[in-house]
């Protein structure tokens, strides 16, 4: 942006000096932007699947005109922000916020940030740099959920032994975590969502919420103390799981919710949680049914009479399921593959 002065006094010049045969004399945003989301589109994707997403690299403060270009194309927009709270960085001060605003544009920062942030400017320490991030992680996750879990970094991280011994030791990390798993681009809609998103509270039953947004923030969250939902009385709510006092409900992605709050609700089936995102289709006494998207899911479901029985259809195999002692099922579901689950194989046959 040639508005931004932040290292003005760094570079001769704003951008990298390119061959004159390259004609190419000065930085045109769009076509870096755009025309950088096109090519890769039109010749290096897979057919069906374009580049949705623009990382902002260097110091991530685009301009508003480089912002929108991006999502004229219909990519998502991503990068900035230094998030890096950790035992070496405590303190509330070093959780960055959501987004940022350049005049009426929103950006959205990257949840956390990368290894140059934990090596000193790739200066080192690199292993015990970066796996500082394994802190990030768990500090803003508990005692109360401040942001997810992302591992963020550059192609120069395999230049040294130790820095590719970071790597691994937080992926292991990561795959021995119960995360719920989205694309970065999918992230990016979710924190716009949240920004639009709007709370009505009913006049005459307090308890109860409308929740409008465009169907991409499907997590709300409660306090412990406002009870647990009263699923007859919800619509679009899928389920829910509580964690550190607090009541994380799961919506169904419909642009309009209802949330009815009751602090002794009856329980029928319903989804607790899910490494993956799902269609789901509905949850009662008699089903439940739902379906897994282009990855592959660890589903729990709870609210079952434990040591009851309910017979389940994944895809085209049946098999029986017992809840558990807390009255739980948990299932391992394939990518893009419909479940049933019933009290009775009879129920089944009929769909």
């Amino acid at each position: 942006r040639d508005d931004d002065m932040e290292y003005d006094a760094y570079y001769e010049r704003a951008n990298l000096e390119l061959k004159p045969t390259v004609n190419y004399p000065k930085i045109e945003g769009n076509r870096e932007v755009a025309g950088s989301l096109e090519y890769i589109t039109k010749e290096l994707c897979p057919p069906g699947k374009p580049a949705r997403l623009m990382l902002w690299s260097g110091n991530c403060r685009p301009s508003e005109d480089a912002i929108l270009s991006a999502e004229r194309f219909g990519a998502t927009h991503l990068n900035g922000g230094n998030t890096i709270l950790s035992r070496r960085f405590p303190g509330l001060a070093a959780v960055a916020p959501k987004l940022t605003w350049w005049d009426d544009i929103m950006q959205v920062y990257a949840p956390n940030q990368n290894e140059f942030y934990y090596t000193d400017g790739w200066e080192g320490e690199f292993h015990g740099g970066f796996a500082q991030v394994i802190d990030t992680f768990e500090m803003t996750g508990t005692p109360r959920r401040l942001k997810p879990v992302n591992v963020y970094y550059h192609f120069y991280s395999v230049e040294h032994g130790d820095a590719l011994a970071a790597l691994r030791h937080i992926y292991d990390w990561c795959a021995q975590q119960p995360l719920h798993v989205m694309w970065a681009s999918e992230y990016g809609a979710i924190v716009r969502d949240s920004f639009n998103t709007t709370l009505l509270r009913s006049v005459e039953e307090p308890e109860t919420w409308l929740v409008q947004n465009a169907g991409q923030l499907r997590t709300l969250r409660m306090p412990v103390a406002a009870g647990l939902p009263d699923l007859a009385r919800c619509e679009g709510v899928s389920g829910w799981n509580t964690e550190g006092g607090l009541v994380y409900i799961h919506t169904t992605g419909v642009p309009e919710v209802k949330l009815t709050m009751s602090s002794n609700p009856e329980i029928p089936p319903h989804l607790r949680s899910s490494t993956g995102a799902l269609r789901w289709q509905g949850g009662s006494a008699r089903e439940v049914s739902f379906s897994t998207h282009e990855l592959a899911a660890q589903v729990v479901l709870a609210g079952f009479t434990p040591g009851a029985t309910w017979i389940t259809r994944i895809g085209a195999d049946l098999l029986p399921l017992t809840a558990a002692p807390d009255g739980t099922i948990r299932l391992d579901v394939p990518a893009r593959t419909e479940v049933l689950v019933s009290p009775s194989a009879l129920n089944l046959s009929r769909k």
